[in-house]
This record gives C-alpha cells, structure tokens and sequence, in this order.
C-alpha cells in the first residue's frame, strides 16, 4: 500500500469516526430532551445550535459512545461532575 493510499485510508477511517461521534451525541441530546439530565435546567434547550448543553462521557473514554456511557449535562453540572472525579481520583492517590 502507497503512502498516498494508506493516508487516505486514515483520512476515511478519521471521518467516519468523527461521523459516528456526532451522531451518537445528537442522539444522546434527542433522548435527553435537549436538557440537563441531572438538573433538567431547560435555559441551554434553546442554545442547541450552539452545543451548550454537554455529552459527557461517564466512564472517560471518549471512545465508548454507547448510550449507557453518554449523558447529556449543562455547563455546571459538566463541571461538578469533573471536579468531582478529580477529587475521586486525589483520593485513590493518597
């Protein structure tokens, strides 16, 4: 296989990944009602086209976007949820 080939290869195999990746977001966002699904806040429902509301990846691999792995949060609870694995993951170290 050519240099010209296998980087096209990689091209393809990249979008296809990245087409995956958004479809299962927007799917997760559909299912969650476009909403935080731990607050319910609705002010980021209408900022939609503007992905204001996350897809937060549970167990950290962004890789695994199974819908059990996705859940769709607002900006401030994205954030507690990650500070709150950062303090999980400080205590497994001492």
């Amino acid at each position: 296989m050519s240099i010209k080939q296998l980087t096209l290869c990689r091209f393809i195999h990249r979008q296809t990944f990245l087409k995956e990746v958004y479809e299962a977001n927007n799917q997760a966002r559909k299912r969650a009602n476009y909403k935080c699904e731990v607050c319910h806040d609705v002010s980021h429902t209408a900022s939609y086209s503007g992905h204001k509301i996350i897809v937060h990846h549970i167990d950290g691999n962004y890789l695994n976007n199974s819908p059990e792995n996705l859940k769709v949060l607002c900006p401030s609870c994205h954030l507690k949820f990650r500070k709150r694995k950062k303090l999980m993951e400080n205590e497994k170290k001492e």
